[in-house]
């Protein structure tokens, strides 16, 4: 099975943690690794992701979600190993059963999905956390009004239903590829966004995240500041590659709900 890895030194790297390979089922996700998989083995099965060790964006996002992952292991599934060299990082994770997230009107799904981000609300954020700023829609804003985006609670950033496992009696939140620090609005909020894509209104979607601690104690002001930078945002993205069909409907959701939230 070492032709289905994409080096065959990854193979070698990562075969005392897995022993004899029976196969790599890849992932349909994941496009910013160089190998996400189901890896059947003599010791797994593992899901594992792995990237190229070279300096970078991508990089750093391997090297954050190896760092978090005992913080979110309440919440996530188990990072079993790690490996390293000087020409691959490689994380093995305990598979867990389940199936994606629903985020249509009416699942019953929603209900992990508050727990869960209620559930990263309390976790404490550890140290190794302290300079990951979120920043990312201050290029959307002003600064003055970026401020209101800082705060101290770890966040996901990236919630939506592929990242949501739907399991028997358990959920898990998946694929910590850029974690950060900041105000505790920003993943309920970013997840009304994938409601409103998925068939909400903004009033259904917003009422759905009074129940996420972070949004109820969120300033008006702060969420409308949000809403307009995420609008622009993803204007700004959809722009920049216009054949991506799933941005087009990512701005039409932000521009539904910040008409919702009468900003214009």
């Amino acid at each position: 099975m070492q032709e289905n890895l994409p080096d065959p030194e990854l193979w070698s790297l990562i075969h005392p943690f897995t022993g004899n390979l029976t196969s790599v089922d890849r992932t349909q996700r994941g496009f910013d690794s160089d190998l996400t998989a189901v890896v059947e083995c003599e010791q797994g099965p593992f899901f594992v992701k792995a990237m190229r060790n070279r300096q970078g964006g991508r990089r750093s996002s391997i090297l954050r979600e190896r760092a978090i992952a005992s913080t979110v292991r309440p919440i996530a599934p188990a990072l079993v190993w790690e490996v390293e060299n000087d020409d691959w990082i490689a994380l093995g994770y305990e598979v867990v059963s389940g199936r994606r997230a629903d985020f249509n009107p009416g699942s019953p799904d929603l209900s992990e999905v508050t727990a869960l981000i209620n559930g990263l609300r309390e976790l404490p954020a550890p140290k190794v956390a302290q300079t990951w700023t979120e920043s990312r829609w201050d290029r959307f804003t002003d600064p003055e009004t970026a401020q209101l985006f800082r705060g101290g609670t770890l966040l996901h950033t990236d919630i939506h239903p592929s990242n949501i496992i739907v399991g028997d009696g358990r959920s898990w939140l998946v694929d910590w590829s850029w974690p950060t620090l900041g105000a505790g609005f920003i993943d309920p909020a970013s997840t009304v966004m994938q409601l409103i894509s998925a068939g909400h209104t903004p009033a259904q979607a917003e009422t759905w995240a009074t129940q996420c601690e972070g949004w109820a104690k969120a300033a008006p002001a702060a969420l409308d500041a949000f809403a307009r930078a995420t609008r622009r945002m993803w204007a700004t993205r959809a722009e920049g590659q216009p054949g991506e069909t799933w941005l087009t409907a990512m701005l039409a959701a932000a521009e539904e709900w910040t008409q919702y939230r009468g900003l214009g």
